[in-house]
């Protein structure tokens, strides 16, 4: 990221992989959503929604990346744990799939398999998921905040910033609201973008609108390559500038992949946060 004109620049910021390490939340929502829905699935491997063993963090951690709305853990988790029973009941003799075989196969054949074995769709994941979280947050905040994590520099780097910031994210804003607080973040609700905002290109185009941004670049910085690549194909010629969190949820593959991309940049978390003080 070159040196800034701080009275020339926006941010717009992700908030799942740029600002917040959530992904142990995302996982204990997904077993507690499992565990209301398909309590069969979870049996005695998983006995404890809040304290999933390593086998199953580790691996759901390293296939978070496939991940680009909450609910899709719930899938994910359905999949890695049942291939778990399965292969303790043919003792061995059916290995689950590798992380690489389901990042492979997840969009083209996996995801499919999964909606249709266990007889649901996004919209009902959606309100499943939401509703679990509710809950939970309902019933124990402090644990559920407990399980996030903002990455080092990031909250002096919001407070401390001399411009403009915004966060757009496939969270719910209630959710993002709650976090920030919590951290100690000073952010007006306005300027949080959440999932009932619509896709993320849409309200890029939006903040490039506003008043308060004109004759301001905004830097756009996401940690899937994919939204990314779309943002810069739509929005060609616009004032906007697009980086990869490389400290996100990506994969070594994703950070090349962006880096033959002349309009994407990718940057590391030290160097983002020094420049965004």
């Amino acid at each position: 990221m070159p040196p800034l004109n701080k009275t020339g620049v926006a941010y717009a910021l992700d908030f799942d992989g740029v600002l917040c390490d959530s992904c142990l939340e995302l996982i204990c929502s997904a077993m507690l959503a499992i565990r209301s829905k398909w309590p069969q699935v979870l049996q005695d491997l998983v006995p404890n929604p809040l304290e999933p063993p390593d086998w199953l963090v580790s691996k759901l951690q390293k296939l978070r990346p496939l991940v680009e709305v909450g609910y899709e853990m719930i899938l994910l988790g359905l999949l890695v744990v049942d291939e778990q029973h399965a292969s303790i009941r043919s003792q061995q003799k059916s290995r689950p799939l590798s992380v690489g075989e389901i990042m492979e196969n997840w969009h083209s054949q996996i995801k499919d398999q999964l909606w249709r074995e266990y007889k649901t769709c996004d919209k009902e994941l959606v309100d499943l998921f939401g509703k679990t979280r509710d809950e939970w947050i309902r019933q124990d905040l402090q644990g559920w905040l407990g399980k996030h994590r903002f990455y080092p520099g990031i909250v002096d780097a919001l407070n401390f910033s001399e411009s403009p910031l915004f966060i757009v994210t496939t969270k719910e804003k209630r959710f993002v609201c709650q976090l920030l607080k919590h951290s100690g973040v000073e952010m007006e609700e306005q300027r949080i973008y959440g999932l009932d905002a619509g896709n993320k290109l849409k309200v890029l185009k939006t903040l490039i609108k506003l008043d308060e941004l004109k004759g301001r670049t905004l830097y756009f910085v996401e940690d899937r390559v994919e939204t990314l690549e779309d943002a810069c194909l739509t929005m060609l010629g616009t004032p906007v500038k697009f980086y990869l969190a490389s400290w996100g949820y990506n994969t070594e593959e994703v950070r090349a992949r962006a880096a033959r991309n002349p309009q994407i940049e990718v940057i590391d978390l030290q160097t983002f946060v020094m420049k965004m003080q």
